[in-house]
């Protein structure tokens, strides 16, 4: 009975503060470059620039890093113009391995089939100082022994490089699976007038395609900018990627600067439960997770067709954890400020006046703890967003 006394305070501040929550209005559609208005954010709280600035380099740090920024790393992205921001960013090891991550996610080589070797390990570097190309990165992943070992055989190596590199559906083109596979096995045979007689040669050809060029540039793109590339920007970038491939920095580059990737910072989106995962611990814990925290979070998400109630027991338990550096209530000074902090690390905004009213007496009454709140802001449906 004392424990359930003692619980019952703490579920009613839950409770009040989630009810204190704005719940986002439904995101505009990501090819939509009109704001989306999603909190009734306070204009006294912060100016136009500096609230545009924090979304611009918090939007960078989700799309080039899978993950949301620390306070830190957000004050001093945010101190920064927008290229050299982008710059930066896009001359750090961190970022490529970032995308690295993605591409084995895309390729499915997770757990036992990720890529393990040194010249993959040596990719985000290279690809930093621009000594390998993303070319040459996804031709290293392609003729991996984990790739070749997530795809075995001649029907599934050949189709899996057809279709995830090209686009090509292989029941259509009969001729290119057949001939791939003499390749594969070691007999010379030509793919579009190239001869080849191994598995590498097979890859070597794909990625030589426009169609390769096109169908990366358009599955990039759809990363940062999450709708469908328009034709003219596939057809001038795929170009430009096909001809050099050490072009797509630049490319990329061009892209996170441009006034459409300006306007798309202003659209929420759902956190997928890779970025979810990876921001909670840094937002929790100060720190990404390790890779066996990782993979049993990601595997206990996916599980389920809807990952919100996991997600809340995973909040629930890293903030239990004793690890999470959280303030004993006592040492609150300036109460109002705390919260407010934890709104801009959190959730990328400053509390509306109602919202911190209503915070701050709740941190006040009801046994509230600063955990409360915090649990309160990750649980919340804004949290879900970014």
């Amino acid at each position: 009975m004392g424990g359930a006394s003692r619980l019952a305070p703490r579920l009613l501040a839950a409770t009040l503060l989630a009810a204190a929550l704005l719940l986002p209005a439904p995101p505009a559609p990501a090819d939509d470059p009109a704001p989306a208005s999603t909190t009734g954010e306070d204009p006294a709280a912060a100016s136009p620039d500096d609230a545009a600035r924090r979304r611009f380099a918090r939007s960078l740090w989700f799309d080039l890093r899978g993950r949301g920024p620390l306070p830190a790393e957000l004050a001093a992205a945010a101190a920064g113009d927008p290229e050299t921001l982008v710059d930066d960013l896009l001359a750090d090891p961190a970022t490529w391995e970032a995308w690295l991550e993605g591409e084995f996610w895309y390729y499915l080589l997770i757990d036992r089939f990720r890529p393990v070797s040194d010249r993959v390990k040596a990719l985000p570097d290279r690809l930093a100082l621009g000594a390998s190309t993303v070319r040459d990165a996804t031709r290293e992943i392609v003729v991996s022994a984990e790739f070749n070992a997530r795809n075995p055989g001649n029907d599934t190596f050949v189709t899996v490089v057809l279709e995830q590199l090209l686009g090509v559906v292989v029941q259509k083109e009969p001729k290119l699976l057949e001939a791939g596979k003499r390749m594969y096995d070691g007999v010379a045979a030509k793919l579009w007038g190239e001869v080849g007689r191994s598995q590498a040669d097979v890859v070597r050809i794909a990625l030589a395609r426009r169609e390769f060029a096109d169908r990366f540039v358009a599955r990039q793109y759809r990363r940062v900018f999450a709708c469908d590339a328009p034709k003219g920007i596939v057809d001038r970038d795929g170009a430009r990627f096909h001809a050099d491939p050490a072009s797509f920095t630049g490319i990329l580059r061009g892209w996170l600067l441009s006034p459409e990737y300006a306007a798309r910072t202003r659209v929420l989106r759902p956190k997928d439960d890779l970025v979810f995962i990876r921001t909670l611990f840094v937002d929790l814990l100060g720190r990404e997770p390790t890779f066996e925290e990782f993979r049993n979070s990601r595997n206990a998400l996916t599980a389920l067709s809807d990952p919100t109630p996991v997600r809340h027991v995973l909040a629930q338990l890293l903030l239990d954890s004793g690890k999470a550096p959280l303030p004993a209530e006592e040492s609150l000074e300036r109460p109002p400020e705390w919260i407010r902090s934890k709104f801009r690390d959190l959730l990328g905004r400053e509390p509306t006046r109602g919202e911190l009213e209503t915070f701050t007496a709740t941190l006040g009454e009801y046994a509230c703890e600063p955990k409360t709140v915090v649990m309160a802001l990750v649980t919340s449906a804004e949290y879900q967003y970014h």
